[in-house]
């Protein structure tokens, strides 16, 4: 059996993204490794967040 998980390229965003991303914001984050689900989340927070203007 195997098992596939559907990710389109603008729904998920890469680990190298968040990790620069948490880097531009002053959180530290491990170079390799999984990236932590507040990391993450807060990520994916400041994605939705529409931009002063």
């Amino acid at each position: 059996m195997t098992i596939s998980r559907a990710t389109g390229p603008s729904s998920q965003a890469t680990a190298a993204e968040i990790r620069a991303w948490a880097v531009s914001e002053g959180l530290e984050i491990a170079a390799k490794g999984r990236i932590p689900a507040q990391v993450r989340a807060a990520f994916e927070a400041s994605r939705n967040t529409p931009a002063d203007g």
